[in-house]
């Protein structure tokens, strides 16, 4: 009889292998290098850890380093959870250039790389041929965008776009430039049908009132 398999799982590497032993055929994916680090060399029968850095993991995309995930994945047959997320608060300038090292790593060993987009959408060569022309001229649409300041920051988010997209920085500036980086490729991946035609906003205004706790 053979085993089921789960070809996407998130596992806690602390859990022990008798935690794991009726887990099934599985291929682990860590959501950083230093979680990766600590389950590569493990030896489970069904089981097999694979090498990731999340795009929603700020300190994980922060701390990536080359030369690490080439010698973690010498160690595994599996690369996963590496990718763009436009719905991620870590910036996408951030996330382009983990994900652009990754690749680079990635381009010699034959792996078997497991890439989900978060919202569907278009295949691993696709969106690298995105990232590739993300310079190039710019559209005239028109979109307002949001920007809010926080204790820690900035954070930027269009209106009149279907799906998450949000820009972050240490600034105003930075921010805005950041989500024009994300609506680009949000477009680009996606297609013009992520416009919202139907009702489109034609003012945005901030307002202030009194709620009542009770």
């Amino acid at each position: 009889m053979l085993l089921p398999l789960d070809a996407h799982a998130h596992i806690e590497s602390a859990h022990g292998p008798d935690d794991l032993a009726s887990a099934g055929a599985v291929l682990a994916m860590t959501l950083s290098l230093e979680e990766a680090a600590l389950a590569v060399d493990r030896r489970e029968p069904h089981i097999v850890w694979g090498v990731g850095c999340h795009p929603r993991r700020r300190k994980a995309q922060e701390a990536f380093s080359a030369k690490l995930f080439g010698n973690l994945v010498e160690q595994t047959a599996v690369v996963g959870e590496i990718g763009l997320d436009t719905g991620s608060r870590v910036p996408l300038a951030r996330q382009l250039d983990t994900f652009r090292q990754a690749l680079a790593v990635l381009a010699c060993p034959p792996l078997q790389i497991f890439y989900w987009p978060f919202s569907g959408g278009s295949d691993l060569p696709a969106l690298h041929e995105h990232c590739d022309t993300l310079e190039a001229e710019e559209t005239m649409t028109q979109l307002k965008v949001i920007v809010e300041k926080h204790a820690d920051g900035y954070v930027a988010y269009p209106l009149g776009l279907k799906g998450v997209v949000v820009g972050e920085g240490n600034s105003y500036e930075e921010a805005l430039a950041d989500v024009k980086l994300a609506i680009r490729f949000h477009i680009e991946t996606f297609g013009e049908d992520v416009f919202q035609t139907d009702t489109p906003v034609l003012e945005a205004f901030v307002a202030e009132t009194a709620i009542s706790a009770s």
